[in-house]
């Protein structure tokens, strides 16, 4: 991940809050541990399901605003070739004002990132992915399986 959004130890503490509440119910919800810790994959799979996403929007967003930042772009014709100059980077060295402006707009909108997905509503996703996991797996007949989540 660049830095371009500070969002690296954000991003390990929303994770580690994330998997350490599914960590919590889970051992909260089921006896002996043993039984908890047999479904730990089951917690994990959740956990990449919501998290990976967000994770990789956040890189690709990072490295946008990178490009942003040093008016620049990816060149999609020539990937190999480097970035290529922005189109608004001519009006700017213009004194473009109307150019600066937007520029500031697309920064704007690559971090809104930061308060517009809170980890609490990702955690529910992940909870109900684990509930879900959790009722198939208590379908079975053993008394240990008739814990409730």
């Amino acid at each position: 991940m660049t830095t371009h959004l500070g969002a690296g130890a954000g991003q390990a503490i929303e994770g580690a809050y994330i998997l350490g509440r599914l960590i919590a119910r889970l051992s909260t919800a089921l006896s002996p541990p043993t039984t908890a810790c047999a479904l730990i994959p089951s917690v994990l799979k959740a956990y990449d399901a919501i998290r990976r996403p967000f994770a990789t929007r956040v890189v690709e967003t990072s490295r946008a605003t990178g490009f942003l930042y040093e008016f620049t772009e990816p060149n999609p014709s020539s990937p190999d070739s480097g970035p290529s100059a922005l189109p608004e980077r001519d009006l700017l060295e213009k004194g473009d004002k109307g150019a600066l402006k937007r520029l500031g707009e697309r920064c704007y909108e690559n971090w809104s990132l930061q308060w517009t997905d809170m980890p609490d509503s990702e955690y529910e996703k992940a909870e109900n992915m684990l509930r879900e996991e959790l009722q198939a797996w208590r379908a079975t007949d053993s008394p240990v399986h008739k814990a409730r989540l």
